[in-house]
């Protein structure tokens, strides 16, 4: 079960590591050279943990069931359509409503259920990477109609 959520995680974060790139090329020549390096080496370790998942659903899983295969890419799309609401919903609504309520759907859809989980980690990731875009980056996160 684990490697099947590792698989998952690691094309949602793919994609969501595609959609970075593509926002990086509008950066200016000379302020793109850090962002890109953490971006590759990002997909360095994306690729390594890929291919370890794979490596581990394959060893835990010799015989594959066909009803079991049919739920990944599920989840893969559901979380492809989540991810392109947030990135329309965050110029509308602004960072920080968008990311709350995307990290609280993407919990949903991972089928968490600790309470303390949900708010967790939609304060501690949603304050983190604002206060590191904003104070360390100084970049202005996207403002919408209510924040």
């Amino acid at each position: 079960m684990q490697a099947k959520r590792d698989i998952v995680t690691s094309v949602i974060l793919f994609i969501i590591w595609i959609v970075f790139y593509f926002q990086t090329m509008s950066i200016p020549q000379e302020a793109k050279s850090y962002p890109l390096g953490v971006l590759y080496l990002t997909l360095f370790l994306l690729i390594i943990y890929f291919v370890n998942s794979i490596a581990q659903f394959k060893k835990h899983h010799k015989t594959y069931d066909k009803e079991k295969i049919v739920k990944i890419p599920k989840i893969v799309i559901l979380m492809g359509i989540l991810t392109v609401i947030y990135i329309v919903l965050i110029n509308i609504a602004g960072y920080v409503v968008s990311t709350i309520l995307f990290i609280l759907a993407a919990l949903k859809l991972c089928n968490e259920t600790s309470i303390k989980m949900y708010i967790g980690v939609t304060i501690g990731l949603t304050a983190s990477i604002y206060l590191i875009f904003t104070y360390i980056l100084s970049v202005m996160l996207p403002s919408g109609f209510l924040i």
